[in-house]
């Protein structure tokens, strides 16, 4: 073959890859299964303060970023006025921090005083449902998905009337002491991490599935720490550092306790399998 044959085929090669790359980049997601909301509205800690606060926490994958459209990134409509909200700057915590860069960010947290999307009344509860509608993009070609993704969110503070005093007060219609942390993306996400890394543990081939238990503490930036293996089977083909290897990279919606409003480390077990569809 000649060199000018060489080089036009090389050429070629190359186009084929720079054309395939987009479509190479476009991981395997969905909007239903992948994108995590949870939504919290939470009374004031003093009875007689009639507000409190909406959060709305969104949790994407490693592969997916959050997209601004024009210059709004969050638009959160109420289904009591068709007008958005407009959310500032500082309500919005990306990874628990106000300058994260969106490229980082995987965990978006919304925080709006109640007095501000809504009248608070004496006589009744507190009921807030609505949507919250925003884009992501490929981290690789910084390419949108798909079009918006719209999540609803539906919360409720009931009235009550204090033993000692007889004033009326805002709180949860079930005490829930805590929220548990959320993986981000379920178990998919463990999925996709093992088939991104080329993460295989086996020593004998593919068809040896194996199963690990891990223990781990969430953090409350939703990363993880201080993994160890639990159990495993089968033993010495190499799940233990496998396994240690998945929990250290995954993510969640961080414990929350709703008895004093705040993110909480939380120990979690987990059981990873690893089998022919890993």
């Amino acid at each position: 073959m000649s060199p000018i044959s060489k080089k036009n085929r090389l050429i070629t090669v190359v186009l084929a890859l720079l054309t395939a790359l987009p479509l190479l980049a476009q991981p395997d997601f969905d909007p239903e299964r992948d994108v995590v909301l949870r939504s919290i509205l939470y009374p004031h800690r003093f009875v007689n303060i009639k507000n409190g606060f909406l959060i709305i926490e969104i949790g994407i994958p490693e592969d997916i970023y959050f997209t601004k459209n024009d210059n709004d990134i969050f638009n959160i409509q109420l289904d009591y006025d068709e007008d958005y909200l407009k959310l500032e700057k500082h309500n919005i915590h990306y990874n628990n921090k106000n300058d994260k860069d969106l490229l980082d960010a995987w965990l978006a947290v919304i925080n709006i005083p109640i007095n501000q999307i809504c009248d608070v009344k004496d006589d009744k509860n507190i009921v807030i449902t609505g949507k919250v509608r925003f884009e992501v993009s490929v981290k690789f070609t910084k390419e949108l998905i798909s079009e918006s993704i719209v999540k609803e969110f539906s919360e409720e503070l009931v009235l009550g009337t204090s033993q000692l005093n007889k004033e009326t007060f805002f709180d949860f219609p079930i005490r829930t002491s805590i929220l548990n942390p959320v993986l981000i993306g379920g178990e998919r996400a463990i999925k996709r991490y093992t088939r991104k890394h080329f993460l295989s543990p086996y020593e004998t081939g593919p068809d040896v599935p194996g199963k690990v238990m891990v223990c781990f503490l969430v953090t409350k930036d939703g990363t993880t720490q201080d993994v160890r293996t639990i159990q495993v089977r089968p033993y010495g083909l190499g799940f233990e550092e496998a396994g240690k290897r998945v929990m250290e990279s995954m993510r969640f919606l961080p414990g929350y306790s709703t008895l004093d409003n705040n993110y909480i480390e939380v120990e979690m077990n987990k059981i990873i399998t690893f089998d022919e569809d890993y």
